[in-house]
Parts: C-alpha cells; sequence; structure tokens
C-alpha cells in the first residue's frame, strides 16, 4: 500500500506569502497551521506573537480580502 505524497503547498503552507521567516515561525509555533486560520483571528491576538508585527498582518489581512486564494 502507498502513502498519499504532501505536495509542496501542504508541506508549507505559507509559501507564497510574503511573510518573513520568522513571522512564519511565530504563526508555526502557536499552533497555527494555515493561513485561513491566521486570517480568521483577531488582530490583537496576532498582534501579541512574538515577532508577527504590523506588516505581517497587513499580509493576511490582504489573502483574507482575496477570499483566501
Amino acid at each position: 500500500m502507498s502513502e498519499r505524497k504532501s505536495t509542496p503547498s501542504e508541506r508549507r503552507p505559507f509559501a507564497g506569502l510574503n511573510l518573513s521567516r520568522r513571522a512564519v515561525n511565530a504563526l508555526l509555533e502557536a499552533g497555527i497551521a494555515t493561513p485561513q486560520e491566521a486570517a480568521a483571528m483577531r488582530e490583537s491576538d496576532l498582534l501579541a506573537l512574538r515577532c508577527f508585527g504590523p506588516e505581517s498582518l497587513a499580509v493576511l489581512r490582504a489573502l483574507a480580502g482575496r477570499g483566501g486564494e
């Protein structure tokens, strides 16, 4: 029985976004696994994460404005 291989976007869900590596690590360390999960969070909760700032928040909000594409 062969295992299904994961796609690059499944292995690196934040790839392709203009987020710094530090911001991505902050999200992952907080247990946030996808951009859609992050976009659904309150701004204050995201900004409370270490190494996640206003620029990273703007990137996520732009993604949410496009319907999470």
